[in-house]
């Protein structure tokens, strides 16, 4: 607390010190029974992590990748009753992309779990569409669009999500680019009922406004703009 208050460069401690400290918040948010103890203790995780960010790569200290999924983890889970969590998630999102880490595919299927909940209630069609179109034009420039990913658009019921299944997955296999990046190669086999989907849509092919016969073919039609 000295330390984040003076910023006193005797007083800095190495790594491991701040991940105790930013586990300890990220432990507290997990077990908090009220949302607004939860949604405090995990802002008080993400500045620790923040902190530790701006001085990475000074003095031997780094980041690790699981601070910032755990943290899309616990914001999803307080997106639906505390829609400004979304904002906080994606500052850590961007900031996971900024490190010397790789952001990987698990962070983009959270990512994309925390604006789902976020926009789950009325009168934020534009605002989700937007929201899910970019992403998914971002995850498909990375190479990391994966089953997690296909997995939460299925399980929403929203015209948004079901409008990308539509029109993206109606060919399977995906083009290769998009899946580029998985190390995990289990997380490019998407779930066995997407096939259903490809079955609908080859049924109204006409309403389709891309197809990608290959991965030459495989442009994204949306324009991103940071899952804004």
């Amino acid at each position: 607390e000295k330390y984040q208050k003076d910023r006193s460069p005797g007083l800095c401690p190495n790594s491991e010190s701040f991940a105790i400290v930013i586990r300890a918040w990220l432990q507290s948010a997990e077990q908090a029974s009220n949302i607004d103890e939860r949604v405090s203790s995990l802002q008080r995780a993400v500045e620790w992590l923040s902190s530790l960010r701006e001085i990475e790569n000074e003095k031997n200290l780094s980041t690790a990748p699981e601070l910032f999924t755990r943290v899309l983890r616990i914001a999803r889970a307080a997106a639906q009753e505390r829609p400004f969590v979304l904002d906080l998630a994606k500052d850590v999102f961007e900031n996971y992309r900024q490190s010397r880490h790789r952001v990987d595919y698990i962070s983009y299927a959270a990512l994309l779990q925390v604006g789902l909940k976020a926009f789950s209630g009325p009168g934020h069609q534009v605002r989700k569409r937007e929201f899910v179109n970019n992403l998914f034009a971002e995850c498909c420039d990375d190479g990391l669009v994966s089953n997690l990913f296909a997995r939460a658009l299925a399980d929403d019921s929203s015209e948004e999500c079901k409008e990308i299944l539509d029109t993206f997955f109606h060919r399977l296999p995906l083009p290769p680019s998009w899946t580029r990046n998985l190390n995990n190669k289990t997380a490019n086999v998407l779930p066995s009922d997407l096939s259903s989907v490809e079955r609908n849509t080859l049924k109204s092919k006409s309403r389709h406004r891309f197809s990608p016969a290959n991965d030459t073919d495989a442009r994204i039609s949306v324009k991103s703009t940071k899952y804004s």
